[in-house]
């Protein structure tokens, strides 16, 4: 069983360092493509000049906002927290391997993009082509790198995980991942293809997590069975 379990932990790290390569590859190949840049400055300016009002404002504003002024957005605390604390109510047993996916695909795409930034930097759109970035938000944001769109890897992670455990939300969690992917290129955050990026990289890194795991849950099994 142990040599079960080594050989599955080893293929699951050759999964994440072909998770890094990919990002990086898709970085470099973004950067480094004329007809590409230009394709994704013109669908930012696109973005930039034909979707702004009211509305728009209004609804992306509680998701670029950080209102409790953590390191991460606040939004991320709301949506896991009351993922959370529905499994703790309804699906108690699925609950601590919830929580373990979810921290196991924060040290994923953590590290993945320590590595990507350090490696490679794009600048963000706003410093070179128009926008209506506010001052606060250029501060924050001139010296991250704008690949990929942080805000929209992290919630394809956490979407990808609770629809995995609540697989009714899956079409709800698919529209809110959309629905970040748009807030980014509209309030001059990202490129497009930034979030595009963000979306595959943080769905690779969810099923990574997940599979490590069902690792670590087979593991567990296994003792408790071999205890008794």
């Amino acid at each position: 069983m142990k040599s079960f379990l080594s050989f599955h932990l080893m293929k699951l790290s050759l999964y994440f360092g072909l998770l890094i390569a990919f990002s990086l590859g898709l970085d470099y190949i973004v950067q480094n493509n004329a007809s590409l840049h230009q394709l994704d400055s013109q669908g930012y300016e696109f973005f930039i000049h034909h979707f702004h009002n009211r509305l728009f404002d209004l609804l992306i504003y509680p998701f670029n906002f950080n209102f409790l002024n953590t390191p991460m957005p606040t939004y991320y605390l709301f949506l896991n927290g009351l993922f959370l604390l529905y499994l703790a109510v309804f699906k108690r047993t699925s609950l601590i391997w919830a929580l373990v996916a979810i921290i196991i695909g924060s040290l994923i795409t953590d590290l993945s993009s320590r590595v990507d930034s350090g490696i490679l930097f794009r600048q963000r759109p706003f410093v070179s082509l128009p926008s209506n970035i506010t001052p606060f938000g250029y501060q924050a944001w001139v010296h991250i790198s704008s690949f990929p769109s942080g805000h929209v890897r992290e919630t394809t992670l956490f979407s990808t995980i609770i629809y995995y455990f609540l697989p009714k939300l899956k079409v709800i969690m698919i529209i809110f991942i959309l629905f970040i992917s748009f807030s980014r290129v509209y309030i001059g955050a990202h490129f497009p293809t930034d979030v595009i990026a963000a979306i595959l990289i943080g769905y690779f890194s969810a099923r990574l997590a997940l599979a490590f795991t069902d690792l670590i849950k087979t593991g567990v099994k296994n003792e408790r069975h071999l205890s008794r």
